[in-house]
Formats: structure tokens, sequence, C-alpha cells
């Protein structure tokens, strides 16, 4: 869609979707693995990930997509990553 219509990448995304963060993020895949893309902030729930995903799941595959900087805040229920890639600050 974004190349239909001639959308810019994304400097930065936030992605708060209740348990669905590795599909969002997988589906983004293109996006996020952009040079373009530089930020990314998510919180993961845990308690309502699928069976066989876990919040380092989510993590390993937030560094594929080339976010080298990645920060994280435990709250009750919910854990806050903010990423960036190499060179850039969050």
């Amino acid at each position: 869609m974004m190349d239909r219509e001639r959308l810019p990448v994304p400097k930065a995304v936030k992605i708060d979707v209740e348990g669905f963060e590795y599909n969002v993020i997988r589906g983004l895949k293109q996006t996020l693995g952009h040079p373009a893309c530089k930020t990314l902030c998510c919180e993961i729930h845990p308690y309502c990930l699928p069976d066989g995903i876990t919040p380092q799941v989510i993590i390993d595959e937030v560094k594929s997509l080339g976010f080298g900087r990645i920060t994280s805040v435990h709250r009750v229920g919910e854990i806050q990553i903010a990423a960036s890639k190499e060179g850039e600050s969050n």
C-alpha cells in the first residue's frame, strides 16, 4: 500500500495491540526493516501472547530488523520497549 499510495516510510512506529505484537511486527517487517524507520516503541503484554511466543521472541524479532539499541521497562502486566537503530537515540 505504501508504494501504491507513495507514502514515505515512517521514522517511528508505536505498537500497542494487546497480545498481537508478534503478528504486527512480522506484518510490518518490510517497513520496520527499512533504514528510514529508526525508532520502534512497543508494549508487550505477556499474558495475552499466543502459545510459543514470549517477550524474548518479540525482542529477537525486533533485533533481526536492525534495531540494535533496545531498552525495556517492566510495568505491572506489560513490558514497554523502545528500540532504535545504530546511531539513533530513543
